[in-house]
Order: structure tokens, then C-alpha cells, then sequence
């Protein structure tokens, strides 16, 4: 499964949970969270693309602009997390 798709799923309960509409379980929506947490912090260590941007970036550059992303998506996670709580 693509990231976009992955990151997609997610926004379905971000919607669900602005709107307070139920979709799917909650099991899945942690599921979809412990998966989706273990996978963005997994990519600060190793990714292809980041390897890459070490190259053309220092590795604590890369580390930082990695870092933000996933404070990025801090919002979805809570948001995920909320609604399947």
C-alpha cells in the first residue's frame, strides 16, 4: 500500500471524527494508528528517499525535516486516535 493511500485511509476518520460520523471499527482505526506511527518513525531511520536526502543534506538535516513531517501529521494521528477511542 502507497503512503498517499495509507495517509488517505487516515483522513477518512479524520472526517469521521470532525463530523462525528462512525466508519468502520474502532479496532481497525488503532490498527490503522499503531501502523501508521511505526511506519513514519521507521522512515526517519530507513528510507530510500531519506537515504538519498542524507546525501544531498547533512544526515541531521534530514533528521530534522523528517522530524517535522511527522509533527505534520501529529493532528491525523490524534484525530485517529480520538475518534477510535
Amino acid at each position: 500500500m502507497s503512503n498517499a493511500l495509507f495517509t488517505a485511509v487516515g483522513l477518512i476518520a479524520f472526517h469521521g471524527y470532525l463530523y462525528d460520523q462512525v466508519y468502520l471499527f474502532p479496532r481497525f482505526w488503532i490498527t490503522w494508528l499503531v501502523i501508521s506511527v511505526v511506519w513514519s518513525v521507521s522512515a526517519i531511520f530507513w528510507s530510500p528517499k531519506l537515504a538519498y536526502a542524507t546525501e544531498v543534506m547533512s544526515k541531521t538535516k534530514m533528521r530534522i525535516f523528517a522530524g517535522i513531517g511527522l509533527v505534520l501529521y501529529s493532528p491525523l494521528f490524534l484525530a485517529v486516535y480520538f475518534y477510535a477511542i
